[in-house]
């Protein structure tokens, strides 16, 4: 496997009820994990889910380029009647400034964030 391959970010699906979780894992910074979450978003709502919570728990890094695809995929999904919710922002990312407390206070200003993923789940059910 090629070094490129081991920092490129994953994203794995998870499900409960109407709700789709997505858990990223991996440095959101470079336009292949961008392209990657846009075509996750995508095949989410082509088959008519639009609950989402993104998971960043396992994020140790994100720069303009993955802010970015939040905020345009947050868009999307509320034209499309649906919801984007943030949770779990690393607590090393934000203690050793790899998320930039200005990305943070972005990201808080545009979304509703919560600490676990367990808020963002129930916070739908309100």
């Amino acid at each position: 496997m090629k070094k490129q391959d081991k920092m490129r970010m994953q994203i794995r699906r998870k499900t409960t009820g109407p709700i789709s979780i997505l858990v990223l894992k991996g440095m959101f910074m470079a336009p292949m994990d961008e392209e990657l979450f846009i075509s996750r978003i995508n095949a989410l709502l082509r088959s008519g889910r639009k609950l989402i919570v993104v998971n960043l728990e396992q994020v140790p890094y994100m720069n303009s380029v993955g802010e970015w695809a939040l905020v345009e995929r947050c868009s999307q999904i509320n034209q499309a009647g649906g919801k984007l919710k943030l949770c779990s922002i690393s607590r090393r990312a934000i203690t050793e400034r790899v998320i930039s407390p200005l990305v943070i206070s972005k990201l808080h200003s545009v979304f509703e964030v919560f600490d676990t993923e367990r808020e963002a789940i129930e916070s739908f059910k309100m």
